[in-house]
């Protein structure tokens, strides 16, 4: 770096240090230039967006002819005329740390979107004053989404790719330049920037100061950056084998903090599938589960997050533990806690203990059956055929009776097909008890169900039957079934051993002549 002082007298006139500096401007073009981004008589500026020429006479020198007619006075009210990179490839700009400041301040919220190596010559050719002017930029700059991560890869190419070991570990210094001095940048940092920091050698404890100044940032951030950060930094720095503190699960006294500590503000963001996949060091994280406590744990993760909880830790085992997590999707918009929650867990669950399938339904249905009267069809059908697939067995007859009442028929039938979807996991008695409610609701007079609108879609009585009775029409007794004035006979042929089995006072032969005494009258 030159020095004006050095450079020129102090006796010499203004007028004669712009001649001194074309002098040495012109001897300086009659050389090549070993300069690595400038060329003898031009400068190719590199952009993501677009590629700039620059005549290096007429643009450079300009800089500096300026810089040496105001040398040793006020250059800050010149500073922001010039671009970032006339200043990274200006041969006598000695700016100062209150200087780089102004500088930062007025181009970087600008939209400059220059090139990584732009400004690794920039911190490069201002390194002396950097770590001070980094401070003050710092303290005088809010929250902020800068355009380009650029800035944060040039700082990270010339400083923190040279930190040594013992300053990755040292808590004061990487508290010193991410919480302070490289904060402002965070929340546009690169992919390139998040996994070279993953790859660093940080001890656990400050692998946690740096996740802590992320999380100073973390809202000025867009979701893909806040993901990104997850992706290519936290799970990372997390997953690899080489940490002496796996997961760094040790370094933490209380454990239920640790998700606090690892994650940050972007634990919400993360899925607990990330964290069992962390290598060998699965045992490491199912070691960390029994440290954590149930109710904790579940205020700091959102409804998604708590089904995938449900799904590896053993909660749909206990009825106890899933009381917990229904006690805290029922605080604050309970319908839609437990509608991210149960989406959560559809088409995942193969196997619920039913005292927890009963637990989870009977306070599932206490929640949502609120919204029954507003419900549209793509409602009942999202709900009953999807998001309560897993828990419907334990649907009971008391149930059915809210569900049905002044439904139409359309999603009257919804429901029996889904019911029917799931009749192979529902104790008999059950069934019974279901069709039961099914055939009253089918004669009650003066509602849907009877009108021209449900056979429209049924064009035969078999088809009426299967999808107003659905697999309970088997677990009917034989005085039930004949209550519909419909040519049933089919269906009862085809079910009368099991009939005979419920209702003992009928004997095949009776049933059988029965079925063939409505045919012969034409019922239906």
């Amino acid at each position: 770096m030159f020095s004006f002082s050095l450079l020129f007298p102090s006796g010499l006139v203004k007028n004669e240090l712009v001649k001194v500096v074309k002098q040495n401007e012109r001897k300086r073009l009659q050389q090549q230039s070993t300069h690595p981004f400038c060329s003898l008589d031009r400068m190719l500026v590199s952009s993501s967006q677009c590629t700039v020429q620059f005549n290096h006479w007429q643009c450079y020198s300009q800089l500096d002819l300026v810089m040496a007619q105001l040398w040793p006075g006020n250059v800050s009210t010149v500073l922001c005329n010039f671009s970032i990179p006339e200043f990274a490839c200006a041969l006598f700009a000695n700016l100062s740390s209150n200087d780089l400041v102004t500088l930062l301040a007025c181009k970087l919220p600008s939209g400059g979107n220059y090139s990584k190596k732009i400004w690794e010559l920039f911190v490069q050719k201002y390194s002396a004053s950097l770590e001070e002017a980094l401070d003050k930029y710092s303290n005088e700059t809010p929250l902020i989404k800068l355009p380009s991560p650029s800035i944060l890869d040039g700082i990270s190419v010339i400083k923190v790719n040279k930190f040594s070991d013992a300053e990755l570990e040292n808590v004061t210094f990487i508290t010193t330049w991410f919480q302070i001095r490289l904060r402002p940048f965070l929340a546009s940092a690169s992919t390139d920037f998040l996994s070279s920091l993953s790859s660093k050698n940080f001890s656990c404890q400050t692998y946690q100061v740096v996740v802590k100044a992320f999380s100073t940032e973390e809202p000025s951030m867009e979701m893909t950056q806040k993901i990104s950060v997850i992706a290519h930094f936290i799970k990372p720095f997390l997953s690899r084998p080489d940490l002496s503190d796996a997961i760094c699960f040790s370094n933490i006294s209380d454990k239920s903090n640790w998700l606090i500590k690892n994650f940050g503000n972007f634990s919400m963001y993360a899925t607990l599938n990330d964290l069992p996949t962390l290598n060998a060091n699965i045992s490491r994280y199912l070691d960390l589960l029994q440290f954590l406590d149930l109710v904790q744990l579940l205020d700091l993760l959102t409804p998604s997050q708590a089904a995938e909880l449900t799904l590896i830790s053993g909660v749909l085992n206990s009825t106890s533990q899933i009381d917990l997590v229904f006690n805290r999707l029922e605080e604050n918009n309970a319908f839609t806690k437990v509608d991210e929650f149960l989406t959560g867990l559809a088409d995942q669950v193969k196997d619920i203990k039913p005292a927890v399938r009963d637990v989870m339904m009977n306070r599932t249905i206490k929640i949502i059956s609120t919204e029954f009267a507003q419900f549209q069809t793509s409602n009942w059908t999202d709900w009953f055929k999807v998001k309560l697939i897993s828990i419907l067995p334990s649907f009971t007859a008391e149930m059915l009776i809210d569900a049905v009442s002044n439904i139409s028929c359309t999603n009257y039938q919804v429901i029996v097909e889904a019911l029917s979807n799931v009749s192979v996991n529902i104790p008999d008695n059950r069934k019974q008890e279901l069709g039961a409610v099914l055939v009253k609701h089918l004669n009650q007079p003066n509602q849907q169900i009877n009108q021209s609108a449900c056979r429209v879609i049924n064009q035969t009585d078999t088809d009426w039957f299967n999808a107003n009775l659905g697999h309970f029409s088997s677990y009917l007794s034989f005085s039930q079934l004949t209550q519909f004035n419909i040519s049933w006979v089919g269906t009862v042929l085809k079910n009368v051993e099991h009939v005979v089995s419920i209702e003992k006072e009928w004997d095949l032969e009776k049933i059988r002549n029965e079925a063939l005494i409505s045919i012969v009258e034409g019922r239906g």
